[in-house]
């Protein structure tokens, strides 16, 4: 009955609360590296000036993408986002191996059922959290 908890219940949650933390720690990595060169770009393509004035343009769009970026980056919060979901999978994952070593609160419990519900129950408590 556990394995069937784990197998069908926790694993799938923990590989999901992973790749969301991967999906939202690439997409955070992308973002800042992408605005960090725009950034960048701006003094270079104010030396370039001299040589075509239309570079005005240029210097205009690139401030108003990194602009655009940096809203995205501070509304989206994807680096909060992948730190919760990685938290989250860190969590259930310790809690499987505190149960499945009897380590920890299932050390002291006698009987294998009070300590499957107990592991039942935690984990559900860990996963009830991440919704709110």
């Amino acid at each position: 009955m556990i394995e069937d908890y784990i197998t069908s219940r926790l694993e799938p949650q923990i590989l999901y609360y992973e790749k969301r933390s991967a999906l939202f720690r690439r997409e955070h990595n992308v973002l800042s590296i992408l605005t960090l060169f725009l950034m960048a770009s701006i003094p270079f393509l104010t030396l370039l000036l001299d040589l075509a004035p239309s570079v005005r343009f240029a210097i205009a769009i690139v401030g108003i993408a990194a602009s655009i970026l940096s809203g995205i980056l501070y509304f989206h919060n994807a680096k909060e986002q992948w730190q919760k979901y990685q938290a989250l999978a860190q969590s259930l994952h310790s809690e499987k191996e505190t149960y499945l070593y009897c380590a920890g609160a299932y050390q002291s419990i006698e009987t294998q059922k009070e300590k499957d519900a107990l592991f039942v129950a935690t984990c559900e408590a860990i996963l009830s959290n991440a919704k709110n």
